[in-house]
């Protein structure tokens, strides 16, 4: 028996092939790439790279844009998925904002509950 990780669960739980998945994290005609200051990307443990945090980041602090005006940042690119996730997604009249779930420490990496994205993008 082949347990699955969380992010296999999360594909599957969405219906979500892993070819629509490879086609999506690979495609980068939507990014803004502007340098967010506070976070940078890095190898990460999860999957491929991922967003971590560059200063100390306190519980329920806006730490940068996951998309503006209808594109995705490094942030809404790189954040990787966790079943306990210390950030979540905030939808605004701009874009979404990735927000702080709890204090998150310099080198840390930041993750998302990759359902709270698909809600904010709706």
């Amino acid at each position: 028996m082949t347990v699955k990780n969380s992010y296999e669960r999360f594909l599957d739980e969405c219906g979500i092939t892993r070819e629509l998945d490879d086609a999506v994290r690979n495609y980068t005609g939507d990014l803004d790439l502007r340098d967010i200051e506070g976070v940078s990307l890095r190898k990460s443990t999860i999957h491929g790279q991922g967003v971590f945090a560059d200063k100390f980041y306190v519980a329920g602090y806006g730490a940068g844009w996951a998309s503006l005006n209808g594109k995705r940042t490094i942030i809404g690119r790189y954040t990787n998925h966790s079943d306990n996730p210390n950030c979540t997604v905030m939808p605004t009249a701009y874009g979404i904002i990735l927000v702080t779930l709890e204090s998150i420490a310099i080198g840390d990496e930041m993750t998302i509950d990759y359902r709270d994205a698909l809600n904010a993008a709706d």
